[in-house]
């Protein structure tokens, strides 16, 4: 793991942290709480299901400057409460300029729908499906799966939004009584886990759109004893790689051959919390001698295993999410000891996470982190146990405002053979160096130090000597500072 510093965490200090704010938003007055879900950003504003006075869902939006109103209704307005949803996953998506959502009409009936973001209403498509969920965009067309009117098992359908006709996957037709968890691309294919109810096992398929086949890539053990219910629940795809757990295992699949198991780990992991940081799995664990859960990771080239703590060397507990937020990978927590108490961390390059902030007021109870308007929406129980829209915001946090660069704007060609060129840019006169790793964190190149002045410039490195891999790069400063960082790829 690389020991350098983002450019978020060299600049967080006494004053930046004040400008953290919170601000959980009370969506319907008087109501112990709105229970907002699928958080999805659409034409500059922040859309999410919710519930209204009468408890029926209905859908909300907010520009990120103000409170969310209520924006569509959807079906029933009146009367006993209906839900689309309790905890589904990716319920909203976007194609060009609609917004496909699911909602109930005048029958009290679940069906697609879509909106512009100028009708109050939505316009139904001509379909029936109930609790359409893991929304997936793959070759401009909509991918969802529902439960099957027989209620047999889920099927998979796909929406195009060309002529909003839908149709249902035949090539997934061997997955009757089988509940999916998850949908991604990957390199021009579909790759979607779930428990197969027949075998008793979870899978990993891939289906092929030119051929409209389905192969089983991997699954564990008719009835495994190990298998735990967050298996296969989440898919990673990071520099077209796979990612998923299985088992008791981390394993990974590039989109041919057999899929490579990484090594056991020393921490055990714990639930479906994980993510992917330029080719290192971030987990949440349990140590095999002590027993205690903690923050751990894994690099997926030199099988290092690490628990990471806080500053004061305690454990790091209670994972809810990871996300993106200014184009860092942050994490939020729970403090299992301290009743409605949350952290929000950064993952700075080191062994050692940046707390960014601290509030005693929520606890966060789902997995939605979104960033949007230049801050982080998600989800959180209130002191009532009111379950909420919470936004964390740190203005501090803005690269332009605290550093005389940008961030490189792009490394080309890429994959590249003989060189790599990288063009970055200066506010004022900078000493620069630029370095590049290997996934294991070895240095490789190093390029002397140089002046340069604003405001743009492109520097040409030679690669011919690298092996092919994936390797980092990252420009700093004299004083040390990174002020940008990438990937490319070696032929």
């Amino acid at each position: 793991m690389k020991k350098l510093l983002t450019l978020l965490a060299i600049f967080i200090s006494a004053s930046s942290i004040a400008q953290n704010t919170f601000q959980t938003f009370d969506i319907v007055p008087g109501q112990q709480g709105s229970s907002p879900l699928c958080l999805t950003p659409f034409n500059g504003r922040l859309y999410f299901y919710a519930t209204d006075e009468n408890y029926n869902q209905q859908i909300w939006s907010t520009d990120g400057n103000s409170a969310p109103v209520k924006t569509m209704a959807l079906g029933k307005t009146s009367g006993s409460a209906r839900h689309i949803y309790t905890n589904p996953k990716r319920c909203m998506a976007v194609i060009g300029n609609k917004l496909y959502f699911a909602g109930r009409d005048a029958k009290d009936t679940v069906n697609i729908y879509y909106t512009d973001g100028t009708n109050t209403s939505g316009i139904k498509l001509n379909a029936t499906f109930p609790n359409p969920h893991l929304f997936t965009i793959f070759k401009n067309q909509l991918y969802f799966a529902y439960i099957s009117a027989t209620g047999s098992g889920w099927e998979i359908y796909r929406l195009n939004p060309t002529d909003n006709n839908i149709t249902r996957v035949t090539g997934l037709s061997q997955t009757n009584n089988v509940r999916f968890n998850d949908i991604v691309e990957l390199n021009g294919k579909l790759m979607i886990s779930g428990y197969d109810n027949n075998a008793y096992n979870y899978k990993l398929w891939e289906y092929n759109p030119t051929t409209n086949t389905t192969v089983v890539i991997d699954s564990t053990f008719s009835g495994s004893f190990w298998t735990t219910s967050n298996t296969l629940a989440k898919l990673v795809v990071e520099n077209n790689t796979l990612y998923y757990r299985l088992d008791q295992y981390f394993k990974l699949y590039t989109g041919s051959g057999n899929p490579l198991m990484i090594t056991r780990m020393d921490v055990t992991p714990e639930d479906g919390a994980f993510t992917v940081d330029k080719g290192t799995i971030f987990y949440t664990g349990t140590a095999a001698i002590t027993g205690n859960k903690s923050l751990a990771w894994k690099n997926t080239i030199n099988q290092l295993n690490k628990q990471l703590k806080d500053i004061n060397g305690s454990n790091i507990d209670g994972i809810k999410m990871f996300g993106k937020y200014l184009a860092s990978t942050v994490f939020i927590t729970n403090d299992i000891y301290l009743y409605n108490n949350t952290n929000i961390w950064l993952l700075n390059g080191t062994d050692t996470p940046l707390s960014l902030a601290n509030s005693a007021d929520m606890s966060v109870n789902t997995t939605e982190l979104v960033e949007f308007n230049g801050s982080l929406y998600f989800i959180s129980s209130d002191a009532q146990n009111g379950v909420e829209l919470t936004r964390y915001t740190n203005t501090s946090l803005n690269t332009e405002n605290l550093t005389n660069t940008t961030k490189a704007s792009f490394a080309y060609p890429n994959p590249a053979k003989d060189y790599i060129n990288l063009d970055f840019n200066t506010k004022e006169p900078q000493e620069i160096t630029i370095s590049i790793t290997d996934m294991s964190g070895r240095i490789v190149y190093t390029m002397p130090a140089a002046t340069y002045h604003a405001p743009k410039h492109t520097i040409q490195i030679p690669i011919q000597s690298l092996s092919s891999g994936i390797y980092n790069y990252a420009i700093n400063n004299g004083n040390a500072v990174l002020m940008a960082s990438g990937q490319f790829v070696k032929e």
